[in-house]
């Protein structure tokens, strides 16, 4: 499209790329502003892969989708089995995690091991989510119900989804984390270590040591 920001200069060109999911949310750039020969599809792939990095998302997706009988899906995947999803816009009568497997069913999208095909083993929990704020680290479900991007409650600019767990990842991760804080735990010495001393985790002496262009004091840890 062409738009005049400036009646001295005339018209210029810009890119403009919308939501595939409402149709309304656009948002453009200077044509000069973005790389020589950048295309508005290109902006769209860039900008979704820049949100998807700043709010932790290996995957996300949205929209209708017309493999098969044709759904509704929003859903997005934060990696080690925790997905969120909402398909409560279908007219039939299925739950969200039967959406998300028949979008791994036609290839919608990818699961990221095959046994994530079965719904047996998923958990689900309804919850209200809005990731408009400056997001904080989510890693388990845990850190997704005490960010402030989620409400077990209804709430205003918050829209509704399921907390997926692929029970098989989630268990693992869970039991990986309780593993390693409990050794921290157990390892944290009762004071800084010094000059001298030795790290009763890595058993290294602190001392000075080479690092590419400078030095540090520490352990090897």
């Amino acid at each position: 499209m062409h738009v005049c920001i400036d009646p001295a200069v005339g018209v210029v060109q810009a890119m403009q790329v919308n939501c595939k999911d409402c149709l309304t949310y656009q948002v453009g750039a200077l044509a000069s502003l973005l790389p020589s020969g950048m295309s508005s599809q290109q902006l769209a792939d860039g900008l979704s892969a820049h949100m998807r990095m700043l709010r932790g998302f290996q995957w996300s997706t949205s929209g209708y989708f017309t493999s098969g009988p044709g759904f509704w899906m929003t859903a997005a995947y934060f990696g080690d089995g925790l997905f969120l999803v909402d398909g409560s816009r279908n007219s039939s009568v299925q739950s969200d995690i039967d959406v998300l497997v028949r979008a791994f069913q036609l290839k919608i999208v990818h699961p990221a091991e095959p046994r994530m095909l079965d719904p047996a083993l998923y958990t689900s929990e309804v919850v209200y989510v809005s990731f408009g704020r400056y997001p904080t680290p989510i890693q388990t479900k845990h850190d997704l119900l005490s960010s402030p991007h989620c409400s077990r409650t209804p709430r205003a600019g918050f829209r509704r989804a399921s907390i997926l767990e692929f029970q098989p990842l989630t268990s693992a991760t869970a039991m990986h984390t309780t593993a390693v804080s409990g050794m921290r735990a157990l390892a944290t010495p009762a004071r800084p270590l010094v000059m001298g001393d030795v790290c009763p985790i890595c058993h290294a002496k602190v001392k000075e040591r080479p690092l590419f262009s400078s030095t540090y004091i520490g352990c090897l840890c």
